[in-house]
């Protein structure tokens, strides 16, 4: 194994090595099945030696600013997106509510925001509200950063209200994402007939608007990667820069598009197709593979001996390892194998409550999360997240970690924490 830092003083470097180092010694040790409460027990440790309360630059808060979206994807992880869920607005913050719940947050030290829906320009007036209000903090905090994830296909009617923002105040996210699942038919296939060619159009606004890091976000399925070449090509060729690409994960409710055991096979199919992006590509690919969810699939890679030529960590020394898979295009295996959630940051609903990114969004059972904004501060909100829930997060995030390393089939995750007594 060679471990490299990339762009980094010679100092940051030393870090960054020590950085991955660590992180790779967790699936060494993983993979000599030592017990998980002791490898969790270390890591706790050595985030919050690393990443300390002074250091800011991790902290983020997830903003889903409605519970709606115009499309219904099969693979949405949202419970709502696949039962019946009575919508009820009564309760949604106001655009002057989130103010405040923004000013709060950056005054607590955070200074990353994301603005997730599920469809956050199906509520364009609260959405870009909040855009214009963190543009105009960013003139006495320019360390604010947010992006935007969103379909792309409420961009082109919403282009004038985005103009006007970036005319008065400016529009400068750190990154927006549009999700594509495919190449024309299957993009169509997934989230309905017509939606393709109108985020791509959605994506051409962003360009012409010179928004940075224009990003494709896409899920990796059974039945979208023989084409998956050709999306990159086509998408580039549209104004997107990036590509960042993970894999389905199954839940409760969601259509079956990809089973565990076929997951390394769609794996190795998407790095062979990304031989053919496109060579001048503005950015880079990305193939994105976070332990929460795909824990098999880590494994796997172990055994197949992917960390054991050249590995690194980014400029930012962030919390994950970067395997390079070739330079022209610049595309790399990206794997997250440390539990920085629910200690770097939380999720706001539209309500206020207060809960992790995702699996919390599940069931209906858990949409409650743990705090409420509306009744608590976000100081006390963020120690019931990192020094009450956090510890059970990494416990059972390296217990499902384990189990893939030992060959069992690890199922999808229902709850990270006790919620009235139980993970259900």
């Amino acid at each position: 194994m060679a471990f490299e830092t990339i762009e980094l003083s010679s100092e940051r470097a030393k870090t960054g090595r020590a950085w991955g180092e660590f992180q790779l010694s967790i699936l060494d040790d993983l993979s000599k099945s030592v017990p998980p409460e002791q490898i969790s027990s270390r890591v706790r440790k050595e985030i919050k030696e690393f990443y300390n309360d002074k250091d800011t630059r991790d902290r983020q808060i997830a903003i889903s600013v409605n519970d709606s979206c115009n499309l219904k994807c099969g693979h949405c992880y949202y419970a709502s997106t696949h039962i019946d869920v009575p919508q009820n607005t009564a309760n949604d913050l106001t655009l002057e509510e989130w103010k405040s719940v923004l000013d709060r947050g950056i005054d607590a030290g955070f200074t990353y925001y994301s603005l997730l829906g599920k469809e956050p320009l199906l509520t364009p007036d609260i959405t870009l509200g909040i855009i214009k209000h963190l543009e105009e903090q960013k003139k006495q905090v320019p360390e604010i950063k947010w992006e935007m994830v969103t379909n792309g296909t409420l961009i082109p009617p919403n282009e004038r209200k985005i103009r006007e923002i970036k005319n008065s105040v400016g529009f400068s996210p750190e990154l927006i994402s549009i999700s594509f699942d495919g190449y024309r038919e299957d993009h169509d296939a997934v989230r309905g007939k017509g939606t393709y060619e109108q985020a791509k159009k959605g994506l051409r606004i962003l360009k012409d608007l010179d928004a940075v890091r224009r990003t494709v976000t896409h899920t990796v399925m059974e039945d979208n990667v023989e084409l998956s070449d050709l999306m990159v090509r086509d998408l580039a060729e549209n104004g997107a820069q990036y590509f960042s690409m993970g894999f389905y994960f199954p839940t409760s409710f969601n259509k079956k598009l990809l089973n565990s055991d076929k997951k390394i096979g769609a794996f190795e199919r998407l790095i062979a197709k990304l031989e053919n992006a496109p060579r001048d590509l503005e950015g880079t690919i990305s193939v994105n593979i976070v332990a929460d969810e795909q824990p098999n699939l880590i494994a796997e890679l172990y055994r197949q001996g992917y960390f054991n030529g050249t590995v690194y960590v980014g400029e930012e020394l962030g919390p994950a390892l970067v395997i390079p898979v070739r330079n022209n295009p610049k595309t790399m295996i990206q794997v997250n194998v440390l539990p920085m959630m629910l200690y770097q940051g939380f999720r706001i609903d539209h309500t206020g409550n207060v809960m992790d990114y995702c699996a919390d969004l599940r069931s209906p059972e858990r949409t409650g999360g743990f705090g409420n904004i509306k009744r608590q501060s976000v100081p006390e909100l963020v120690n019931i997240s990192r020094e009450k829930i956090w510890p059970a997060y990494t416990e059972q995030f390296f217990k499902r970690l384990s189990d893939g390393f030992k060959g069992v089939n690890v199922p999808a995750v229902e709850g990270w924490y006790p919620q009235n007594g139980s993970n259900k």
